[in-house]
């Protein structure tokens, strides 16, 4: 998992079989005069929480500066940035149910900044160009119903998550909880299980209603392997019978128990097809097409 990409020397910092970034190896690149470090506070495929004020912390002892990718806790835990040493920071809206093509960009006083815009000179001269006001609008709309509601949803989702996996690794057994060991953010699961491949679940759970993922949403369209789930050490047959699955607070605990059953079903379908063939499973591949 590119858990901190060092800006000036493509260094990736490891991870351990959680998805969490190794401290000595963290604290080496930092040391190794890096210009800056980027990374996820919770990874978007596991859900697995960095232990972002330490690893600020420690760049920022180091002079590097540090951009914080906020996407998925924004709305689902408390995100404080005051008292962080973090210079830079995103967000985006649709994370929360605001409108899609809005976010945001914290940069902390002092920091530097070089607008790759110019013209108007519109957000102090940051960002020249008309605003998108109604996306404005709506990610103030969406973040202020996020807050109100944060902690009640987040043990909520936390619960129905929870529920979620149980229901799955009774049902059908076999069922592995990646970064299940560390905190995660409360909406999101990702699972392997054995005996079965992610394309091959996903072409009978999509027609039945139930979308889910073999990794994140941006890059679903590509055949390679999660390197998420790579790089925390699973092998490469684990990694391709991983489904990523997320909830929201409008989901119900009917609507996860529905889920379930509909998962259980097709994984024994699944299970029965490829454990009676002797020779490799044709999956069908939507981008094979024409």
């Amino acid at each position: 998992m590119k858990t901190a990409l060092a800006l000036g020397c493509g260094c990736v910092c490891p991870v351990d079989r959680e998805g969490r970034a190794i401290p000595e190896k963290w604290e080496s690149m930092c040391a190794g005069g890096v210009s800056g470090v980027s990374f996820a506070w919770a990874n978007n495929e596991t859900g697995a929480l960095q232990d972002a004020p330490v690893l600020c912390s420690s760049a920022r002892k180091h002079g590097v500066p540090v951009h914080l990718d906020i996407v998925q806790c924004a709305g689902k835990i408390p995100v404080d940035l005051h008292g962080m040493e973090v210079d830079y920071a995103s967000v985006s809206a649709h994370k929360f149910h605001g409108p899609k093509g809005i976010g945001c960009l914290y940069r902390r006083a002092g920091a530097p900044f070089s607008p790759l815009l110019f013209g108007g000179g519109q957000e102090y001269g940051l960002r020249s160009g008309t605003e998108n006001v109604p996306g404005i609008i709506g990610f103030g709309a969406a973040a202020r119903a996020a807050l109100r509601h944060l902690e009640e949803d987040a043990g909520r989702l936390s619960r129905m998550r929870d529920s979620f996996e149980s229901l799955l690794r009774t049902q059908v057994g076999g069922v592995t909880v990646h970064s299940g060991g560390t905190e995660r953010i409360p909406n999101t699961s990702n699972l392997a299980f054995d005996g079965c491949t992610a394309e091959a679940l996903m072409l009978l759970l999509e027609p039945a209603g139930l979308l889910c993922s073999a990794g994140s949403a941006c890059h679903t369209l590509q055949p390679m392997p999660s390197h998420v789930l790579t790089a925390m050490g699973l092998s490469d047959e684990a990694v391709r019978s991983s489904l990523r699955f997320s909830l929201s607070f409008m989901t119900t605990q009917e609507e996860v128990e529905q889920a379930a059953a509909l998962v259980g079903s097709a994984v024994r379908k699944v299970r029965g097809v490829q454990s009676s063939r002797t020779g490799p499973v044709l999956v069908y591949r939507p981008e094979w097409k024409g």
